[in-house]
């Protein structure tokens, strides 16, 4: 328990943008998992140690803990675990302008998903897979993906995975030329924030509400959208 719980905490941190805590939080898990010789909490903080790490930029020793992860969920025949762990492997291509390296790691999280039959985890991993088509510039890919996220999202009820894939869907629209309905995504993915949903997210949002605005020729709107967004930023 106390090992499971501190990477309860660091899950909670993560959703909330604070990574420095998360980080700390799996430490001390990955401590108390090997004294206490429980390979599954080993394996599920440096998962999560290593998507704090992505986060924060430390490429190198989050690709080192999310393959550790894996092979230990492969070990474990935990299929949620290897698949979350390989989702994060692709975020972290992506992150570094590897897209279609990135598409081949969200296509193993998502066949992890399906198997498992998690709406939530199938969302998730639809999401990151628009991301990396989004930057591709493959906008009817990234509908259809959002799209399909988006009604899992509503289906478990999950706020932060609804506004993230309503955002991508309106990105996909801006990309497809239609602004009006772009702005209206992006709008209904503001609307469906909370207090408790992620900060970062909320900066993306923002940032690509402003750059429909300014596209569709309301640069005041823009301008207000990035302020909001830059503020956002430095209280992270």
């Amino acid at each position: 328990m106390p090992s499971s719980l501190r990477n309860c905490l660091a899950v909670a941190d993560i959703y909330q943008g604070r990574f420095q805590q998360a980080h700390a939080w799996c430490t001390n898990a990955l401590r108390l998992a090997r004294h206490q010789g429980d390979l599954r909490e080993q394996a599920r903080a440096m998962a999560v140690m290593g998507a704090a790490e992505r986060a924060l930029g430390r490429f190198r020793e989050a690709a080192a803990h999310l393959r550790e992860a894996m092979r230990l969920a492969a070990r474990l025949n935990d299929d949620w675990l290897a698949g979350m762990s390989s989702c994060n492997l692709g975020a972290l291509h992506g992150q570094q302008g590897r897209h279609e390296e990135a598409l081949t790691y969200y296509a193993t999280s998502l066949t992890f998903a399906e198997k498992i039959g998690r709406p939530r985890m199938i969302s998730k991993t639809l999401c990151f897979t628009a991301e990396a088509h989004l930057a591709l510039g493959r906008h009817t890919e990234v509908k259809d993906l959002a799209r399909r996220a988006a009604g899992l999202a509503q289906e478990v009820g999950d706020l932060q995975l609804r506004a993230t894939s309503l955002s991508l869907l309106g990105a996909a629209e801006h990309g497809r030329g239609d602004l009006p309905l772009a702005i209206t995504l992006q709008r209904e993915a503001l609307a469906t924030l909370t207090e408790h949903t992620s900060r970062p997210l909320e900066m993306e949002v923002r940032r690509r509400l402003g750059r429909t605005y300014a596209a569709a020729g309301h640069p005041a709107k823009a301008e207000q959208q990035f302020r909001i967004a830059r503020s956002l930023a430095g209280s992270t």
